[in-house]
């Protein structure tokens, strides 16, 4: 449903922190209800992989996507367990 969509977007949501933080909310909230933490961490470490982790890419950006995850990560689960994963 909704989440699996938004799923599809969440590096994109992760990049544009803090701006993105409404949409930020609204995972956390559909989190809450459908207990996805373990695909939402799967398809944000995928999509970095994808699009972060590769040939080329520059210190200050992988740096910079790293701590805007970081942060954002604390917005959706404040007891950081995402974090570990």
């Amino acid at each position: 449903g909704f989440l699996s969509f938004r799923l599809t977007k969440v590096f994109d949501v992760i990049r544009g922190f803090p701006e993105s933080e409404a949409a930020l909310r609204d995972f956390k909230k559909c989190l809450a209800v459908t207990g996805q933490q373990k695909e939402f961490v799967q398809t944000l470490t995928d999509q970095i992989r994808r699009r972060v982790l590769i040939l080329g890419a520059t210190t200050n950006s992988v740096i910079d996507v790293y701590v805007k995850t970081i942060r954002a990560l604390q917005h959706v689960d404040s007891h950081g367990v995402m974090l570990e994963a």
